[in-house]
């Protein structure tokens, strides 16, 4: 199974807008990776990662992507 790190990867590089230094970039990023990761599991049955993701006052956030 892949890592949240390779989906934030490919996210950032089809949209430059998603820049991570940002606050709002990062938090976007972080519910497309969220909700990707739930529609996987819909559609398909299975979760496109296993990294630990987090509940926070502002959204969900995969805790491997948070520390880049």
């Amino acid at each position: 199974m892949r890592k949240a790190q390779d989906f934030a990867k490919y996210f950032l590089k089809i949209d430059s807008d998603l820049n991570s230094n940002s606050y709002n970039g990062n938090l976007k990023l972080q519910k497309l990776l969220v909700l990707s990761n739930l529609v996987s599991l819909a559609e398909y049955g299975t979760l496109l990662f296993d990294d630990p993701i987090y509940t926070f006052e502002n959204g969900c956030v995969a805790e491997n992507v948070r520390k880049i």
